[in-house]
C-alpha cells in the first residue's frame, strides 16, 4: 500500500485497514454511508490498492425484483470476470 494515501484514508476512516484485509481475503466488502460521502472513491481506492490490474465495476443501484437482481448479478459477474464488483 502507498503509505501517504493510506495514512490519509486511515485518519478519515478508522476501520479501513480491516476493510482492506477483508477485501483481500474474501473479495467482498460493503461500504455504507450517506449520499455524497465518498463511498465510490473509497471503493476505487481499495480496488487500486488490492487488485489494480483487474477491472472494476461499480453498481449504484440494484433491481427491486429478486429475479431481475439474480440475473443482473450473473451478468455483472460475467462482465467483471476476475475484477471487482
Amino acid at each position: 500500500m502507498q503509505s501517504g494515501s493510506l495514512n490519509f484514508f486511515l485518519n478519515q476512516i478508522p476501520n479501513l485497514k480491516n476493510g482492506v484485509q477483508k477485501f483481500r481475503q474474501d473479495r467482498v466488502l460493503s461500504i455504507l454511508g450517506p449520499q455524497g460521502s465518498g463511498k465510490k472513491t473509497v471503493a476505487k481506492w481499495i480496488h487500486s490498492e488490492v487488485a489494480e490490474t483487474n477491472p472494476i465495476l461499480i453498481i449504484e443501484s440494484f433491481p427491486e425484483n429478486f429475479g431481475k437482481l439474480e440475473k443482473s448479478l450473473q451478468a455483472w459477474g460475467n462482465e467483471v470476470g476476475n475484477g471487482s464488483l
